[in-house]
C-alpha cells in the first residue's frame, strides 16, 4: 500500500516539476519535498502532536479550548489540528506551511543581501546558503523538523511579515497595521514569537537614534505595528470571554509562559537560582549584546544590525524555558542561517561581527545540554518499509516500542465505543485519544496535565459527573490520583492488559447493585 502510495507521489511531483523552471529555490523546494515524504505516513507516536490532535477533535465536537479541554498553548496549533484531523493532514499541513517558509525566506534574504555590503557578485551565493541551510535545519528529523510543532509553524508568519515590512515602499500606518495582524499569528501559535518582533522593534530605534524626527517615525511604526500584532490576539481575548473561557484562556493560552520559565532549572543550579539568576544572565545577555550593536551601528550595514538583532532575541525566546528541546533550536535557523550567509560571503569588516553570536549560541547549546534526534536511520526506516523489507509493527516500533500496542488497543477502543463516548486514560497516553478520536471526561489529557495544573479533585468530579466508558490505567505510571482506584473499584470492572495497560469497562446500574448485595 505504501508502495503504491509514494510511486503516486512521486510521479505527481514529476509532472508538477516538468512544468516549471528549474533554478536553484525550485530545487531546494523539491528537495525539502522529498525529504517530507516520509513525515506523511509517521504513525501517532510523539505527544505533544496526539495532545494537539486530541483537543482538535474536541474542537470538532463543539468543545471550547481551555474551558472543556485543556493545554497551554495559544490557539492555533490546536484549530489548525481540528482542521487536519488526523496525523496524516496534520503532516500535509506541515508540508505545506514550511515549503511556503522556505520560499518566503529564500526572497527575504534575497531582499536583506540587496541592502547589505555582501559585494553582488557573491549575493546569489549567500542567498542559495542562507536558504539551503534554513531548509534543511528546519526539515530534518535532527531539530524534530518532521514534528507538527508551533515553533516551525509560526516561522511562515515571521517570515511573511518581514518580507512584506522591508518590501514596503511606504511604510503607512495601514501597511504596518497588516504587517502586525500577520506577525500576530506567530504569537498566536506560540508566545516567544513576540520576541523575535520585538527585535524589529529595536532596529527601528536604534536605526533612528539621534534624529528627533527618526525617532517619532520609529515610535508611530511601532505603534502601528503592534496594534496590527495585539488586534486579533485581543478578537480571540473576548471570543473566549463570551464562551465562558477568559481566564482559562489567559492563563492557560497567553500567559502561562511566564510561569513555564521557572519550571526547569538551569544545569547546575538549584530551580529557584535557575530562574532568579540563569534567567537573568540571559536577560543581561540580550541587553548587553542589544548596546553592543548600538555602539556598532555606523561600523555595520543595516542588514547585519537587524540580522544580529533578530538572532539574540531568537536566541532568547530559544532559551526561555532553560528546556533543551531540540524543536527549539527551529526558532533561531532563520537569523542564524543569513549570519552564516554573511560570514562566508560577506566584506572582512563586516564578518567579523558575526563570530560573537556565533559563540554565544554554541556556548548555549553546551551550557543547556541541547540534544538532537537521528536522522539517518529515520529514513532507513521508511525506506526498509516502504519496500517490505520491514513489518508494520517493526516500523511503528522505530518510533517508541510501545506504539504497536498502542494501535492495537485504540482499535479495541474505536471498535468497542461510539464517538460521543468518552475514555478516561491515567498516564501520559494522548495517543489512544488521538487514534481513537475519543475524548476525556474532563479537561485534561495526561496525568502530568492533571498533576502539574492542580486538576486532581476537578478530574475525578469529572469521572463522577460523565463516567467514561472505559478507564485505562499505565501501570508504569508514577504519579498519583487519589480516590481512583476507589472510584474504578465501585463501578467498572476488569477486562484485560494490554502490555502495561490496564483496561476496565463500565458496569451498568443494575450490575453494581447486584454486585453490592
Amino acid at each position: 500500500m505504501i508502495y503504491s502510495n509514494l510511486v503516486q507521489i512521486f510521479g505527481q511531483i514529476s509532472l508538477f516539476t516538468k512544468k516549471i523552471k528549474t533554478t536553484p529555490i525550485t530545487l531546494v523546494v523539491f528537495l525539502v519535498i522529498l525529504l517530507r515524504i516520509p513525515n506523511l505516513f509517521e504513525p501517532y507516536w510523539y505527544g505533544d502532536e496526539a495532545i494537539y490532535l486530541t483537543l482538535g477533535e474536541g474542537v470538532r465536537q463543539g468543545l471550547t479550548l481551555y474551558k472543556d479541554i485543556f493545554d497551554h498553548k495559544p490557539p492555533l496549533i490546536y484549530l489548525l489540528a481540528a482542521v487536519a484531523g488526523s496525523i496524516f493532514w496534520f503532516k500535509f499541513l506541515l508540508l505545506v506551511s514550511h515549503t511556503a517558509s522556505v520560499f518566503m525566506f529564500w526572497k527575504l534574504a534575497e531582499k536583506l543581501f540587496k541592502q547589505s555590503s555582501i559585494p553582488e557578485k557573491s549575493q546569489k551565493r549567500a542567498v542559495f546558503l542562507a536558504g539551503g541551510f534554513f531548509a534543511l535545519f528546519t526539515t530534518l528529523p535532527m531539530l524534530e523538523g518532521n514534528i507538527a510543532n508551533a515553533e516551525i509553524f509560526m516561522s511562515l508568519p515571521i517570515i511573511a511579515g518581514l518580507l512584506y515590512v522591508f518590501s514596503l515602499k511606504r511604510e503607512t500606518f495601514g501597511a504596518l497595521f497588516v504587517a502586525g495582524t500577520i506577525f500576530s499569528a506567530a504569537v498566536l501559535y506560540k508566545v516567544p514569537a513576540a520576541l523575535e518582533i520585538g527585535a524589529l522593534f529595536v532596529f527601528w530605534f536604534l536605526t533612528s537614534w539621534g534624529s528627533i524626527e527618526k525617532l517619532k517615525h520609529a515610535f508611530s511604526k511601532s505603534f502601528a505595528l503592534g496594534l496590527g500584532v495585539l488586534t486579533p490576539i485581543a478578537v480571540t481575548i473576548v471570543y473566549y470571554a463570551t464562551q465562558g473561557a477568559l481566564n482559562d484562556y489567559l492563563s492557560a493560552g497567553l500567559l502561562q509562559n511566564f510561569g513555564y520559565i521557572a519550571s526547569w532549572s538551569a544545569p547546575v543550579v538549584s530551580q529557584t537560582q535557575a530562574f532568579s539568576g540563569d534567567f537573568t544572565f540571559r536577560a543581561l545577555v540580550l541587553v548587553l549584546t542589544v548596546c553592543a550593536l548600538f555602539l556598532l551601528k555606523r561600523r555595520i550595514d543595516q542588514t547585519l544590525l537587524f540580522v544580529s538583532l533578530w538572532f539574540i532575541f531568537a536566541l532568547f525566546a530559544m532559551l526561555l524555558s532553560g528546556r533543551p528541546y531540540p524543536h527549539y533550536i527551529i526558532q533561531i535557523i532563520a537569523p542564524l542561517g543569513l549570519l552564516l550567509a554573511i560570514l562566508v560571503n560577506g566584506r572582512d569588516s563586516q564578518r567579523f561581527w558575526t563570530t560573537p553570536l556565533f559563540l554565544i549560541f554554541l556556548a548555549s547549546l553546551v551550557f543547556y545540554k541541547f540534544t538532537t534526534y537521528p536522522t539517518l536511520s529515520y529514513y532507513q526506516n521508511f525506506l526498509s518499509f516502504a519496500v517490505g523489507a520491514k513489518t508494520h509493527d517493526n516500523y511503528l516500533s522505530y518510533f517508541d516500542q510501545r506504539i504497536p500496542r498502542t494501535y492495537r488497543l485504540a482499535q479495541y477502543i474505536a471498535r468497542s465505543t461510539s464517538p460521543r463516548d468518552r475514555i478516561f486514560i491515567w498516564g501520559t497516553e494522548p495517543e489512544l485519544y488521538a487514534l481513537s478520536r475519543r475524548l476525556p471526561p474532563g479537561r485534561y489529557t495526561t496525568s502530568f496535565h492533571i498533576n502539574d495544573f492542580g486538576g486532581r479533585e476537578e478530574t475525578l468530579a469529572a469521572l463522577e459527573n460523565n463516567p467514561p466508558k472505559y478507564i485505562l490505567i499505565n501501570t508504569k505510571e508514577q504519579r498519583v490520583l487519589p480516590g481512583l482506584r476507589p472510584f474504578l473499584y465501585s463501578r467498572y470492572i476488569y477486562l484485560e492488559n494490554f502490555g502495561e495497560i490496564e483496561v476496565w469497562k463500565e458496569i451498568g446500574p443494575a450490575l453494581i447493585r447486584a454486585l453490592s448485595k
